[in-house]
């Protein structure tokens, strides 16, 4: 999912404040966020310059991951660093773009990098393909949004290999924690379901907004374990994530060949839903 997303181009660079062309080698390579995968960031839509709707989570979830790696933020977290940006976005950006704020681990502090790119549109369907990598809840740095991605990255091409859009990752107990880049959402016995925060995942922006929304509409949600049977028993299954929102899925492979997809009746109500919450345009 990152990969299709980068596909789309970076066209704004800017590193520790300074313009860079986004081909320019801007890093040097004795950097630890360089060498040693250690950074975090966080990637929201913006529609011209102004963020969509829960920029205020992503900010407080860049300090949680802050503090589970020991990075110090010296103060300057995403809504403070934010508005510098933001001015060039609105001046040279118009219209829906990716944006990632990311902060690397240097010799001395920390380095910060904002990049954007025009927002590609969503898929209208999706294939999964489940996993033979696996999600750790008993690792703390799952709540962490970090750079380090090598993990997702393998999953996510042999996924691509079979055929599929993303990969669906179980636990190590057997259960389903979620895709490389999104959360994971069922359908079954009449009410919401969806893995727990406690199973290896990183809590999305948009998973909490499903959340609260179902919750103010009176639709039952449960969170919890989510075992491969209840995955083939779910009547519609679909994936959250901040960039590209509310994604139906069509085929989960080998498991579940028939879901709904975007003709699912469930999705087709929780996306208006979340419309004014997000979204980008598709």
């Amino acid at each position: 999912m990152r990969g299709r997303l980068l596909d789309a181009g970076i066209r704004l660079l800017h590193v520790d404040g300074r313009r860079c062309d986004p081909a320019e080698a801007v890093l040097p390579a004795t950097l630890p966020g360089v060498l040693r995968g250690d950074g975090i960031f966080e990637a929201f839509v913006a529609v011209d310059g102004e963020p969509a709707p829960g920029f205020e989570e992503h900010a407080s979830r860049l300090q949680r991951s802050a503090v589970l790696t020991g990075l110090d933020l010296e103060g300057r977290g995403l809504a403070e660093e934010f508005p510098a940006f933001q001015r060039l976005l609105a001046r040279e950006a118009p219209g829906a773009w990716r944006v990632r704020y990311t902060v690397l681990r240097g010799l001395e502090g920390t380095v910060r990098l904002w990049t954007a790119g025009p927002l590609p549109p969503p898929p209208p369907e999706v294939d999964l393909h489940w996993s033979r990598f696996r999600r750790d809840p008993g690792d703390p740095l799952c709540g962490a949004k970090t750079v380090s991605r090598v993990q997702a990255e393998a999953a996510r091409r042999e996924a691509e290999a079979a055929g599929a859009w993303d990969a669906l990752l179980p636990t190590v107990e057997g259960d389903l924690a979620e895709c490389t880049a999104a959360n994971v959402f069922f359908w079954r016995e009449g009410r919401l379901e969806t893995p727990a925060p406690d199973r290896g995942i990183l809590e999305g922006v948009t998973r909490k907004a499903v959340l609260r929304t179902c919750r103010e509409a009176g639709i039952p949600v449960r969170e919890g374990r989510i075992l491969p049977s209840e995955a083939r028993e779910a009547e519609e299954m679909f994936l959250t994530n901040a960039v590209q929102g509310l994604l139906p899925v069509r085929r989960l492979l080998g498991i579940r060949e028939d879901y709904p997809g975007a003709a699912g009746p469930v999705f087709r109500r929780l996306r208006p839903l979340l419309e004014a919450i997000h979204l980008p345009p598709s």
